[in-house]
C-alpha cells in the first residue's frame, strides 16, 4: 500500500473533501472532549501497564466506583467518556 501521508502534508486539508474532512475534526474534538479530564488522563497512564478491574483503578485513584465507571464510560449517565470496553 503506497505511503499517501506526504501527499496529504503537502496538499494540506485541500486534499481532503469538505464533508471528510468534518467528520474528521469531529471525531478528534470528541476525542480531546474525553482526554481532557485529569482523571481520565490518569487512567490511561495506569492502563497502559496493563489491564485493571475497576476495583484496582479505585484504588490507584482513591476515587469511589461511581467516580472511576463515569471517567472510564461504564456509567450510564455519562456523555464524554472514554468509552472503554475490550475489542
Amino acid at each position: 500500500m503506497p505511503d499517501t501521508s506526504k501527499d496529504f502534508v503537502a496538499d494540506g486539508c485541500e486534499a481532503l473533501p469538505a464533508e471528510v474532512m468534518g467528520k474528521q475534526a469531529e471525531a478528534a474534538a470528541n476525542l480531546l472532549k474525553a482526554l481532557s479530564h485529569e482523571g481520565r488522563l490518569m487512567i490511561l497512564c495506569h492502563l497502559s501497564s496493563g489491564e485493571k478491574s475497576v476495583t484496582e483503578l479505585e484504588d490507584l485513584l482513591r476515587a469511589r466506583q461511581a467516580a472511576v465507571s463515569q471517567l472510564t464510560g461504564t456509567h450510564p449517565r455519562n456523555s464524554t467518556s472514554l468509552g472503554m470496553t475490550r475489542p
